[in-house]
């Protein structure tokens, strides 16, 4: 079935593979064909081979599976023309069998017969057609010269060092392709394509031999097309699905294969190495519908991209007016639910590392039956640590989303910024504004009601969120730390931290690549990469609008207690609480200016700042084992330098001991 479908594609001559707009950039630089000369004397077409190369050099491009029928033929100076074509598309594959042949040798110059009859291993090949493709015109303009392509025909597999160009322009208009199946029709249609330039490069040093090579080595300095559209649907009256699929326009430029994927030399590798650099697309949409319970709607108005290839390098790409639309029956969610996004970008992507990594997990995952406990094997603890994606930048603008029960959710803007490199440790900075929710009064679904009575009790349902983070990888200092700079939720709280992380460093993450992540052992905590992880500060800041006041407020309404009382015992009975726990529970003696903060807060919610910089960072065994077994909890408390103020008062310690002159915690 995989190389059915594979043949498809190639048997439409490169047509429907230019039909989702994209393009992009490989560092492997490549000689793509020359432009046509203007001085360079025109070659006459019409002779007899010319026709016949250019069909056999198409059917090496698709794999050698085309058969090929032309209705009208027209020549003229520098244009062939041909009407009415069929491309016939097969499966193309060798079989090897036993076969008894019958052969006498004859020697002439004594007359006599010696007989070699025997059985033999024969390789054939066999073909399997498919549905035909019809297209309504093609226009060549400037063939290359046909002995030119000859020359290449001769070779099994593409071995030329120079470019060459099969011709100046390739126009093939009313391309269609229709298939009516037992389970499925679905049905084709190009309006148009237009490839200039098109031809190959001078062979790669990694070639695929065999006929994919010429697909690997194609290129062309443009491609546009119009009119693109694919349509289906099911014949199971039981799961009965109709859809279509469409593009309004498109177009890219420096086109080729050359990317890191195809040198496998499968076909689908091959189409995934696809490059460009420059492109654009237009009008694309999707339409697909169940008859019963669900319908999908999806458009994009515009796509622009520069140096984008398959799913590897993306410089740049672009994305505006993105619309899709959920229509369910309601029983579960709700009946319509909208998605809009005005914008959105994204500079210096590359997912090549990290989808090779995927692409051999779900090889092995397919390999082992479908076991799921392959991917506790193919998954390392790393992708804990890192991105999967070299990632320079990417924003958006504009996002909404709405649901028929009146649940709404919007972005206005929110960017992160780079630079990110795939599975290396990395600093990055996160910003969102103009976050916005917005929550029902009431709703019939169930996954609903935790949310509603969530905002009933903060007495709001409309609510605006604000975001700023970041996180810094310093080599040097051998720490990752990650910074909250601002959380805000509009008029109830404004909240930050850090936690700065030492020994967090690539030595760690390279470490953790080789790990699966069900491998977890005494060896590994104790390891010397893991155990020099340790928590060298941490803190939290918090300033409170009303979200204080509505806790007490709500708690007293249910307690039947004033809100003023309920205050008052709050921050009179849990700073004695507090204290009391950690006595008898811990022995730790608590500082009563630390447990006079927290009184001061809960009597005046204003603003507080939690701080913990222990003296020496805090490692996964430090609860494990000690540099001085007897130390006492107190003397570990005042090793972590845990402090708090509150209300814009002085910095409390925990205890009132005074610090250790050695860290009592292992690291």
């Amino acid at each position: 079935m995989r190389k059915k479908g594979f043949a498809i594609i190639g048997s439409v001559a490169v047509i429907l593979m230019f039909l989702a707009p994209g393009c992009g950039k490989n560092d492997e630089t490549r000689e793509t064909a020359p432009a046509a000369d203007s001085t360079a004397a025109t070659p006459v077409l019409g002779e007899g081979d010319t026709l016949l190369s250019v069909t056999l050099i198409m059917d090496k491009i698709a794999g050698g599976s085309l058969n090929w029928n032309v209705g009208k033929r027209e020549y003229e100076p520098g244009r062939m023309t041909l009407n009415g074509v069929t491309i016939m598309p097969a499966l193309r594959y060798p079989t090897v069998t036993e076969t008894d042949l019958e052969i006498a040798e004859f020697d002439e110059t004594d007359g006599t017969e010696t007989d070699l009859s025997g059985t033999v291993l024969a390789e054939m090949y066999e073909k399997e057609y498919l549905e035909p493709v019809t297209v309504a015109k093609i226009v060549f303009e400037n063939v290359t010269d046909p002995a030119i392509l000859k020359a290449i025909l001769e070779k099994e597999d593409y071995e030329s060092t120079v470019p060459a160009r099969l011709a100046e322009r390739i126009v093939l208009t009313g391309a269609r392709q229709t298939v009516e199946g037992d389970k499925i029709n679905r049905d084709t249609v190009l309006d148009e394509i237009v490839l200039e330039n098109a031809g190959f490069s001078a062979a790669l040093p990694d070639t695929t031999t065999g006929a994919w090579g010429f697909a690997r080595n194609f290129v062309a300095s443009r491609v546009a097309w119009t009119g693109g559209e694919f349509t289906f649907e099911t014949l199971n009256d039981r799961d009965k699905v109709k859809g279509t699929i469409s593009t309004g326009s498109g177009e890219m430029t420096d086109l080729s294969f050359a990317g890191d994927f195809g040198k496998t030399g499968d076909p689908a590798d091959i189409l995934m190495s696809y490059s460009a650099g420059a492109s654009f697309g237009r009008d694309f949409k999707v339409d697909i519908d169940d008859f019963e319970k669900t319908r999908l709607e999806l458009s994009v108005a515009n796509f622009v991209a520069e140096g984008i290839g398959g799913f590897q390098n993306h410089e740049k790409s672009e994305i505006s007016d993105f619309r899709v639309k959920l229509s369910t029956d309601g029983s579960d969610i709700p009946e319509s639910i909208e998605l809009a996004l005005a914008k959105f970008a994204m500079n210096g992507f590359d997912y090549t590392e990290g989808l090779k990594r995927k692409i051999a997990a779900v090889k092995e995952f397919v390999e082992n039956d479908f076991d799921d406990e392959v991917f506790l094997d193919t998954t390392t603890w790393d992708t804990f640590l890192t991105y999967p994606y070299d990632l320079a930048s990417a924003s958006l603008e504009g996002l909404e989303l709405k649901a028929s029960d009146g649940f709404a959710f919007g972005v206005a803007e929110a960017s992160l910024e780079g630079p990110i490199s795939a599975f290396k440790l990395s600093s990055s900075k996160t910003k969102a504004k103009g976050v916005t929710i917005a929550i029902p009064k009431k709703s019939d679904k169930r996954y609903m009601d935790g949310i509603i009575e969530t905002a009933e009790f903060l007495g709001k349902n409309d609510f605006e969120i604000g975001l700023d983070a970041e996180t810094v990888y310093d080599e040097a200092a051998n720490t990752t730390s990650f910074a909250l700079n601002d959380f805000t939720v509009k008029d109830l709280f404004r909240a930050g931290g850090r936690l700065v992380l030492e020994g967090m460093n690539q030595e760690l993450a390279d470490f953790l690549s080789e790990i699966p992540v069900r491998n977890v052992s005494l060896g590994l905590i104790f390891s010397p990469q893991v155990s020099g992880l340790g928590v060298k500060e941490y803190s939290v800041n918090y300033k409170d609008d009303s979200l204080a006041d509505t806790l007490v407020r709500r708690a007293a309404e249910r307690e039947g207690e004033d809100p003023a009382s309920l205050r008052e015992s709050l921050s009179r009975e849990l700073p004695e609480n507090f204290k009391e726990k950690l006595l008898y529970d811990y022995q730790i003696e608590v500082n009563e200016g630390f447990a006079d903060a927290i009184a001061k807060f809960l009597a005046d919610p204003g603003e507080f700042t939690l701080t913990v910089a222990p003296i020496q960072s805090v490692s996964p065994i430090s609860g494990i084992g000690f540099e001085d077994p007897f130390a006492s909890p107190q003397v570990i408390a005042a090793s972590l330098n845990i402090t708090l103020s509150a209300n814009g008062g002085p910095a409390e310690n925990l205890v009132a001991t005074g610090l250790p002159t050695a860290n009592p915690l292992a690291n």
